[in-house]
């Protein structure tokens, strides 16, 4: 069946349009990080690789520039807002051209983030395509969900090495289940190149080892091999950056996860919370906070989204839900796909749980690993209600209305960003 790709290159152009509007009208600063992460690369550009130290942070300088919306910056002072920079620096060496040619201007390193972020829309889209060949529609709504989901476009239009590796993360899916589908014994080498630009980028997408091995064990051919393939050229990546980390910070700290903890004095610790609100107090806002920061919740988490969102995005997952249950009938994806994609998301969920078990963080972007197996659950239960109200309507067309209430988002994008967004911060 020949499957045009013309709605696929019409939703990119949207997703450009809309994260290039999100990139130019949220207000400069006003997402979380990005001084720290702006920092980084103005040092680069001065021909520095960053060492994270005393100095770095200053909480309370922070805060006030927040409680103010930045509305006055001391330039010297904003400078040593640099408690990023013991994150790894591929993202940031990709971004310095940008710096360099456009003077350091933030919007332009904005825009390259949204770029970039067309590498996760279109793998989403690819993984759709193969684990569904037949049912192209699935792959668009799939690739609408993750390119329009609120909260991931307010963080991929601004300047953040997370883009960068949620697309690292969206490229090993497509691989995984590449390999897993023909075996083909080039791919191993190419996911451990993968991996070890994923090392180079940030320690969220380090679980994609494990994802990787889980493919080349699903797939088991010729599985030793596969494993070596895999491993070295991810080695490679990984030990340049944890050789220069225990030369600056000492070992064992390969991170810089104890230099940057060291320095970061002040940041709220999940025991001081859970002593200020109790545990049930504190269960209560790390789950509503979750959820809401995970579907939207705006700059420094100050600004959430009208609550009738809220409910009407828990409405559509639970009849996502209730349309899986009763209709699991239907196109079959195979077991170990679902193996990938279940591994992917505990793995996300574990990182982010494991990261509250430290600090208050609850900032659901953390777990955005898990976006295109989510997604494809969603896309899929949805697909369960069309086929049971309307599969016996024969039209070219009908399959598409899965994909609506995922592209819909897209609208729902530009009212936050003109009504919450650009009015709050």
């Amino acid at each position: 069946m020949t499957v045009s790709h013309i709605p696929i290159r019409i939703l990119t152009l949207v997703y450009l349009l809309i994260g290039i509007l999100f990139a130019l009208y949220t207000p400069l600063w006003q997402t979380p990080d990005e001084p720290a992460h702006y920092h980084y690369i103005a040092q680069l550009a001065d021909g520095k690789l960053p060492i994270i130290e005393v100095g770095d942070w200053d909480s309370a300088y922070l805060d006030a520039l927040k409680n103010t919306k930045f509305a006055t910056i001391n330039p010297q002072e904003f400078k040593t807002i640099q408690y990023e920079d013991h994150q790894p620096p591929l993202y940031y060496l990709l971004a310095t051209p940008v710096y360099l040619l456009t003077d350091g201007n933030p919007h332009a390193i904005r825009i390259f983030s949204v770029i970039l972020g067309v590498v996760i829309v279109w793998c989403a889209y690819g993984v759709g395509r193969l684990i569904l060949p037949q049912a192209p529609h699935i792959a668009l709504g799939l690739a609408g969900f993750v390119a329009f989901h609120p909260q991931h476009l307010h963080i991929i239009a601004s300047v953040n090495n997370d883009v960068l590796a949620w697309a690292w993360v969206a490229i090993m899916l497509v691989l995984s289940i590449t390999y897993i589908k023909t075996g083909n014994m080039r791919l191993p080498l190419i996911m451990g190149v993968i991996m070890g630009l994923a090392l180079m980028t940030k320690a969220t997408a380090y679980f994609l080892v494990a994802i990787g091995l889980l493919a080349i064990l699903i797939q088991r051919k010729n599985w030793l091999g596969a494993i070596l393939r895999f491993i070295s050229p991810a080695l490679i990546g990984g030990l340049i950056w944890w050789i220069r980390n225990i030369s600056v910070y000492g070992f064992p700290d390969f991170l810089g996860l104890r230099a940057h903890d060291a320095v970061v004095v002040g940041q709220l610790r999940t025991a001081e919370r859970i002593s200020q609100l109790g545990f049930g107090g504190y269960v209560s806002e790390f789950l509503q906070t979750t959820y809401n920061s995970f579907w939207g919740q705006f700059g420094w988490m100050a600004v959430p989204m009208p609550s009738w969102i809220y409910i009407g995005i828990l409405a559509g997952i639970l009849i996502a839900v209730l349309g899986w249950i009763v209709h699991r009938k239907g196109e079959t994806i195979g077991r170990g796909i679902w193996m990938i994609f279940v591994a992917t998301t505990i793995f996300s969920v574990i990182a982010y749980l494991y990261y509250n078990s430290e600090f208050v963080q609850y900032q659901g972007r953390y777990m955005f690993p898990l976006l295109i197996p989510v997604g494809i659950f969603l896309v899929l239960g949805i697909e369960a209600w069309r086929k049971m109200l309307l599969g016996n309507i024969q039209n070219q067309f009908a399959p598409y209305l899965t994909a609506i209430p995922f592209l819909s988002l897209a609208v729902l994008d530009v009212y936050l960003l003109w009504r919450v967004i650009v009015p709050n911060l």
